[in-house]
């Protein structure tokens, strides 16, 4: 074999510089999240003073399912050290059954999960969960971890201190500025962004925000799941007396769509944002859910309620924003320098043929 030549070497040596920064995924990914990006960046805050978010984001269309629920419990908690399942999560508020929800089998070490309810909405999931399994999303699924990621885990003080943020990738004006995708819980700004807001010279409010996350100002009729998601529904009263049905709808089933195509922001499920509560011990979360009844935005800015981060309720779920890795200035120049030295090396090569 000829020995490499100086450019070549060269190539080699910016090409493995640049491999280091970006490794690669340890395995396929087992789940798909479906998201929307939520563009219009650096749109202004509404008169609640909620909604400006100066990047692009991706919202996910729908709340986490059992069935997407079940694969990370699957791949992670054969032991569940971190009370990632709960045992309410086997019911199905919908049905009113019991274990049509997600169930566990086996013994500690050898646990196995499994749902006859793939598309129902997860509940019953604590603050602390939610965010370990943005953690293993963003750590490529599979065997990734739990601990870090989107959330630094690894210190129990910053847990049991309720400190733990998005500080160490996340800046408020660029959104991430790691080299990695993140998948994180979604702000008070990004979820009441991708909701309500519309620009007035796309078609939406004078005002740019609408008052119901529908894309409508006229009050969502009350349903107990949309198959029509350009319908002006929202899935809420369903608690056995207003409309005599319980439980949440399918999490593709609970709305009609934001501007964005996002769906059942609001009703359907109580949701997770990634906000310390007023009270430093507490974490915010979207208070109307299925048994409730809706707000508009008036009201909305004062429903984002607050509980303890170990909280888990039956009403409870979450959804997912991710943003993609923008490069930074190093990584321009390094895959600059990879663009040039092939140049180089492939008009040395064409040098040769032609001599």
């Amino acid at each position: 074999m000829k020995a490499l030549t100086q450019t070549s070497k060269a190539a080699l040596t910016v090409f493995l510089l640049f491999l280091s920064s970006h490794p690669p995924l340890a395995q396929a990914a087992i789940i798909t999240l479906d998201t929307v990006t939520v563009g219009d960046a650096g749109n202004v805050d509404d008169s609640n003073s909620l909604g400006g978010v100066d990047y692009s984001f991706n919202m996910g269309c729908f709340e986490v399912s059992n069935g997407q629920y079940t694969e990370f419990l699957n791949a992670v908690a054969a032991t569940d050290a971190h009370g990632l399942y709960q045992s309410g999560m086997h019911y199905n508020y919908r049905s009113q059954a019991s274990n049509t929800g997600i169930v566990r089998s086996g013994s500690s070490g050898s646990y196995t999960y499994s749902t006859s309810t793939p598309d129902s909405p997860v509940h019953t999931v604590s603050y602390w969960s939610a965010v370990r399994f943005a953690n293993w999303m963003s750590k490529g699924q599979g065997s990734g971890s739990t601990e870090t990621g989107a959330y630094d885990l690894t210190d129990s003080d910053a847990i049991t201190n309720n400190t733990v943020t998005r500080d160490s990738w996340y800046d408020s004006s660029s959104g991430n500025t790691s080299g990695s995708t993140i998948w994180a819980l979604p702000t008070i700004d990004e979820f009441y962004k991708a909701g309500w807001y519309q620009p007035s010279g796309s078609g939406g409010d004078s005002d740019d925000y609408w008052k119901w996350a529908t894309g409508s100002n006229s009050r969502p009729t009350a349903a107990s799941s949309i198959t029509d998601t350009s319908e002006n529904k929202i899935v809420y009263n369903q608690n056995g007396g207003f409309s005599g049905t319980y439980g949440p709808a399918d999490a593709d089933e609970s709305s009609g769509l934001s501007y964005y195509g996002t769906c059942g922001q609001e009703g359907n499920m109580s949701e997770w944002v990634d906000s310390i509560g007023s009270n430093s011990a507490n974490r915010k979360y979207t208070t109307v859910n299925y048994s409730t009844d809706i707000l508009d935005i008036a009201g909305l800015s004062g429903s984002f309620s607050e509980a303890t981060p170990t909280t888990k309720t039956s009403t409870m779920g979450f959804r997912l924003v991710s943003m993609t890795a923008v490069p930074e200035p190093h990584e321009y120049a390094l895959m600059a320098g990879l663009g040039l030295l092939g140049w180089a090396a492939f008009r040395s090569r064409l040098r040769k043929n032609l001599a």
